[in-house]
């Protein structure tokens, strides 16, 4: 029964605080007669105790120490000119507080977006005795990096669009205009703030989100109760060697360093013929050495094709290490890593077209702030008088385009009708070049 009355519970205390401190902000006191009288009698006390202080010198006779000026000296007084045009102003100040002030509102409420929605995923493996509320909260806590990761691109675009929103309601840009600045210089300290979003993203995908996303699919698939998500690629079937010898395999288990069904081919130093194909049931890795059973051989170098077999066998391949790279996702891995891993996967012969996409996504991904901030400078100045809720809404279809895009360009880049690079940067070039066209076409 009490279950259905905890958001109500929870929530109360929350309203009654952002009431108060509405009030607070819009007409300079509290509502509640008790906390204002609080706050009058701690006011009194401290006149009190200030006029206290005051009376105390007069009443001791104590006069302040005066300054002496000296007579004849001469006085040289040196002039450093002030570098201004690297200092924001008072204006710069004030859009940035603004500003900041929405990002941060912003911020917080899509962040609790995404935590709610990752708990209710998981209450019913709380509610089943399936999990713990302690691991749920290690998974939300490992989970933070990647939730900011995605909020704070949309957190920008949205409190550009209520800063300019806030001041064409309050006719504070059309003051500005008439002052003689422009539209580009309102928007220079956003810009730099934008810029210094893309720095903070490009930090957490080199620095945390891939260790952070790693342990977050651990505990994640310990919750529901399913093995762990390994980034090996243990079901690859066609693999080439290091000496151009061509491997094929049915399963390779990294526990047991054991090969099932390993075929091996290895062609002609000239021409296209095979030379030899050997067979091995199984192959283990035993004392840095792999050791075949119920092998085969078959040489095509002498006329004949000369077969033989052997119950068993020492059997030249490449080291285990090498059949068991890493394949993590690409949110599992930095740029580095991912790059290293594109180079291995194309030096074995596999199809890199879509890791090269994922890639240069990873790359183009950190500027989506500066992008959606130039958007949002001209859509934020259509807002005006239209309220908040306008230029939310605003928000969100722009938001929704980019992915739209970005997913688009992403797929056709992966199949291979698009290079990977244009794939990757498409969306932002596009919404680039948008952006400039409307920042051209506004009046400034």
């Amino acid at each position: 029964q009490i279950t259905r009355w905890v958001p109500n519970i929870i929530l109360l205390p929350l309203g009654i605080a952002a009431l108060i401190w509405r009030a607070r902000w819009a007409e300079g006191r509290l509502p509640l007669r008790s906390v204002a009288a609080l706050g009058q009698r701690a006011a009194q006390r401290w006149k009190a105790r200030s006029a206290r202080a005051d009376a105390a010198p007069r009443l001791s006779g104590a006069r302040p120490a005066e300054p002496v000026a000296r007579k004849g000296a001469p006085v040289l007084v040196i002039r450093i000119p002030r570098i201004t045009w690297l200092a924001p102003n008072i204006l710069d100040r004030y859009i940035s507080r603004i500003y900041l002030r929405s990002a941060a509102i912003a911020f917080a409420a899509l962040l609790g977006l995404f935590y709610i929605s990752t708990f209710v995923d998981r209450a019913e493996k709380i509610f089943k005795g399936q999990a713990t509320s302690a691991k749920v909260a290690v998974l939300l806590l490992y989970s933070t990096p990647q939730f900011v990761y995605y909020v704070i691109p949309i957190a920008a675009l949205l409190s550009v669009l209520v800063t300019f929103g806030l001041l064409s309601r309050t006719s504070e840009l059309s003051v500005m205009k008439a002052c003689g600045i422009s539209l580009y210089r309102i928007a220079a300290p956003l810009l730099l703030l934008s810029i210094a979003w893309s720095a903070v993203l490009f930090g957490l995908e080199q620095q945390v989100m891939a260790r952070a996303n790693r342990r977050a699919e651990a505990i994640d698939a310990e919750i529901r109760g399913r093995p762990p998500r390994t980034f090996n690629p243990l079901a690859r079937q066609w693999l080439i060697g290091r000496d151009g010898a061509i491997y094929h395999y049915t399963y390779f288990d990294p526990s047991r360093l054991t090969i099932d069904n390993m075929t091996i081919y290895r062609p002609a130093a000239a021409g296209w013929q095979l030379a030899s194909q050997t067979f091995a049931q199984r192959v283990t890795w035993t004392d840095g050495q792999w050791q075949a059973v119920d092998e085969w051989q078959q040489d095509f170098t002498v006329q004949g094709a000369k077969w033989r077999a052997m119950p068993r066998g020492d059997l030249a391949l490449e080291a285990p290490d090498y059949f068991e790279t890493e394949q993590p996702l690409a949110e599992m891995m930095t740029v580095p890593q991912l790059k290293g891993f594109i180079d291995e996967l194309s030096a074995s012969g596999f199809n890199i077209v879509p890791l090269s996409v994922e890639l240069q996504k990873k790359l183009a991904f950190p500027f989506v702030t500066v992008v959606m901030t130039l958007l949002a400078v001209p859509f934020g100045m259509t807002t005006g008088k239209r309220g908040t809720l306008y230029g939310i809404g605003i928000g969100i279809v722009i938001a929704l385009s980019y992915w739209i895009a970005v997913g688009a360009f992403a797929a056709v880049g992966k199949a291979g009708l698009l290079a990977p690079v244009l794939a990757g940067w498409a969306p932002n070039v596009m919404a680039a070049g948008s952006a400039a066209y409307l920042l051209l076409t506004a009046r400034t």
